[in-house]
């Protein structure tokens, strides 16, 4: 699916300029209006939400299942802003493998890190770091 960006550039620099000032939990809490905009207005992405989820879950999704899809999904974008800007200290962060990777880049082998961000769970996300280890915060 490849769609232009529904926000505006001053919508997005608005809520950055609000997380590195005010902090993480000032701007999750601006998560749940614009997640509600998007989870109503957006029909197109909110079917393409609906399709997975069911057969995610194995059931039709409701109401809270796409706004907890939704949720999920801008909470993963805005922890990147922390990363991004150096500001990992009130994350709990994981490391899970390090020995393995590291062993891979050291033979030279190609190393991929992901991990599937479930809509049922706000617990789980994952980014390979500035030296290429996975990790996940909970």
């Amino acid at each position: 699916m490849n769609r232009p960006e529904r926000s505006t550039t001053a919508a997005i620099k608005f809520i950055v300029w609000i997380a590195l000032r005010l902090g993480r939990r000032a701007a999750r809490l601006l998560l749940y209006p614009i997640c509600l905009y998007f989870v109503l207005f957006s029909r197109k992405p909110r079917r393409a939400s609906a399709l997975f989820l069911s057969k995610a879950l194995g059931r039709a999704p409701g109401f809270g299942d796409l706004f907890s899809h939704y949720h999920v999904f801008a909470a993963c974008l805005l922890d990147r802003v922390f990363f991004l800007n150096d500001q990992s200290d009130d994350f709990d962060i994981r490391v899970h493998g390090e020995d393995i990777v590291i062993d891979l880049m050291q033979r030279g082998r190609a190393v991929c890190c992901s991990a599937p961000i479930w809509a049922a769970s706000r617990r789980s996300a994952c980014w390979a770091t500035a030296s290429g280890i996975c990790a996940s915060a909970w």
